[in-house]
């Protein structure tokens, strides 16, 4: 099933915020390299929509919904960037769609959505013996997506800082 991508004209059933070809062009350009080389575009086009819907369902965002009926967080009226520039309302800024890109690589190493065997708080970890792996006491428990945080920062209604950015 083809991707329906959100334009920043509102498109109905949209489901991703960038096509197949864009995200084989930022991908080609990054040297993402076999794991997304290897990948069949149907499996792409479902990592492009799970990395959308991550994107949405994870981080809140600044201003408001363009249209009440859009089915997707973008496109935003009211948005501001980290300079203070106001973000167009008609389209989807390259960040969000880099950042999706990003997720989608991510989701095909190693699922998004994965659960965490006791809430991925591993305190030591010994492999035959001669690998041993003790997180601090403090450390987040899953898997954290700082650059994919970085490339949302300008639109995104709290600090990077203060998120608490998780792979579930």
């Amino acid at each position: 099933m083809a991707l329906t991508v959100e334009t920043g004209a509102v498109v109905a059933n949209a489901d991703s915020y960038i096509s197949l070809a864009d995200a084989e062009t930022y991908a080609t350009e990054r040297g993402f390299g076999a794991t997304w080389s290897g990948a069949t575009d149907p499996a792409k086009e479902a990592a492009l929509r799970y990395g959308t819907q991550w994107i949405d369902a994870e981080f809140s965002w600044k201003g408001e919904l363009k249209d009440d009926d859009q089915v997707l967080d973008w496109p935003r009226a009211g948005v501001y960037d980290d300079e203070n520039r106001l973000v167009s309302s008609t389209a989807i800024p390259r960040l969000l769609k880099q950042a999706v890109v990003e997720a989608a690589l991510e989701h095909l190493t190693s699922a998004l959505n994965v659960g965490l065997d006791r809430g991925g708080r591993l305190k030591r970890e010994r492999v035959e013996g001669a690998v041993e792996r003790e997180f601090m006491d403090s450390a987040p428990g899953e898997r954290t997506r700082y650059y994919i945080a970085a490339l949302l920062a300008p639109f995104l209604a709290a600090s990077p800082a203060s998120l608490r950015l998780v792979k579930a």
